[in-house]
């Protein structure tokens, strides 16, 4: 790289919130002939301004997907060979994650790891007899933005010393999943001081309890919060629950994951009882609700902010669930909605049909769906305009089941269709690449079906980069 390239490098390094910068330099890659990372870089300071839930997002990302791929192990293999030390995916196009296995490595090369690239993401694996605190005496620190930190004692994560360290004040992001850490990590986050950046915690699969839960209930750090995953936390019980949602702190949260923890009916009904003033997405995937919990959720006034809303994974939900949604009168604000494995028949699929919201609906997961031909009829007919985004993997969809789907009017809309785990055949394809209103795919995911080399060819020739057959292993 050129002088001019390294002192353009340096100051997206220096500023990494700065994309103005990060324009400029994709400028200059253009004029020296990396024109692949040059757009990848234009594509990431696009789609960090867009809202998620954006449907041009979803195809950017996926076109930034596509783009990287062919460079991602070369941009790997770029940055500096460190001990203990690897580098995230380059999606941006700009190295800015980095993991290390051992936190020396940090205060031995902190010059060589941030000047790779805009580093902005620091995982760290904590070492029994070591802890964390090397992170707040970094020189670099006051560009972290995320911290993700592994090991299995919370005191080594030194969290009370990292709050406290205004280098550190920007971080937005703490993640302490995977550690299957006790009540004694959420002690030590309820002695934090308030994180003034700290918007985003994840505490996935964790071992806590109630106690637990009421300690970062009350713990400054809360107020800040806008998003908390819990998913996993199988430990915390219907006490554990009630004693955190009673938090006054957490009435700013937008995202909340409850995904997979064990959640009836009842405490979904106390979840509602608590003061939430703008709750944008909700997870509730997986737990042990019934219609009478999802009636529940349809009859909260607090749902009326909810733009997204997952309660895919609950078995037990049937078509008297899909009529309680559909008859709510407060999700005018919905726009991606999961039911993913519901038992649905075509009583339930006609009443979400007819909901007012659907109008509005962006993304539909409808993965297992279960109401058979007669289900897909009244899916098609739905008037859904706004859809761009449809999942039916793992519903056991033949070849015929398409004919119902490649006639709805929503269809030319629509930029990904999720059709992998299926029954499809050779046939099946053909009729997927000799369609009428496809044109607009981004994304075709028929991976998992009996589709033949034949199927691929005719798939290929008509969608080219833009479908995935076969597996994932040879896709």
């Amino acid at each position: 790289m050129s002088d001019q390239g390294r002192e353009l490098l340096a100051g997206i390094c220096e500023d990494p919130d700065d994309d103005a910068r990060r324009l400029v330099y994709a400028d200059w890659l253009d004029e020296h002939g990396d024109a692949a990372r040059a757009e990848a870089i234009r594509l990431s300071v696009r789609l960090r301004q867009m809202d998620d839930l954006d449907p041009e997002q979803w195809a950017l990302k996926e076109r930034r997907e596509r783009l990287v791929k062919p460079h991602a192990d070369r941009w790997r293999e770029q940055p500096p060979k460190l001990p203990k030390t690897s580098w995230r995916y380059p999606r941006e196009g700009l190295v800015d994650s980095v993991s290390l296995l051992d936190l020396r490595v940090l205060a031995e090369h902190q010059d060589a790891i941030f000047a790779a690239g805009p580093v902005t993401h620091l995982e760290a694996f904590v070492q029994r007899g070591s802890d964390a605190s090397p992170i707040a005496a970094c020189r670099y620190a006051g560009r972290l933005r995320h911290l993700e930190l592994h090991g299995d004692e919370p005191k080594a994560f030194a969290l009370e010393t990292l709050a406290g360290c205004p280098a550190l004040a920007k971080v937005r992001s703490l993640d302490l999943s995977e550690n299957a850490l006790p009540d004694r990590a959420l002690t030590s986050l309820a002695r934090c001081p308030a994180w003034p950046s700290l918007e985003r915690l994840n505490l996935y699969r964790g071992l806590y309890e109630a106690p637990g839960m009421r300690a970062l209930a009350s713990a400054p750090i809360a107020r800040s919060l806008r998003s908390l995953n819990l998913s996993r936390c199988h430990t915390i019980k219907a006490a554990g629950l009630r004693a955190l949602l009673r938090s006054e702190h957490l009435t700013g949260l937008r995202e909340l994951n409850l995904a997979e923890c064990q959640v009836g009916s009842r405490v979904i009904k106390d979840l509602f009882a608590y003061p939430w003033q703008g709750l944008e997405r909700l997870d509730l995937s997986s737990n042990d609700l019934t219609a009478a919990g999802v009636r529940h959720v349809a009859g909260s006034l607090r749902m009326a902010t909810v733009r997204s809303l997952n309660l895919g994974g609950n078995h037990h939900v049937n078509d008297d669930g899909a009529v309680a949604l559909a008859r709510s009168p407060h999700l005018g604000a919905l726009v991606a909605l999961d039911l993913g494995f519901w038992e649905l028949r075509a009583r339930g699929v006609r009443a979400l049909a007819e909901a007012p919201w659907m109008k509005q609906m962006r993304r539909l997961e409808l993965c297992g769906f279960t109401a058979s031909a007669a289900g897909l009829e009244i899916l098609a007919g739905a008037e859904m305009p706004a859809l761009r985004w449809l999942d039916l993997c793992y519903s056991h969809l033949g070849d015929e089941d398409l004919r119902p789907l490649l006639g709805a009017a929503w269809l030319p809309r629509l930029t990904f269709l999720e059709l992998g785990n299926n029954e499809l055949t050779a046939a099946g394809a053909k009729m997927l690449a000799e369609a009428d209103g496809l044109e607009g795919l981004v994304s075709l995911n028929v991976t998992y079906n009996e589709i033949g080399d034949e199927g691929k060819k005719v798939l290929r020739r008509r969608f080219g980069e833009r479908v995935r057959v076969g597996t994932v292993y040879d896709d």
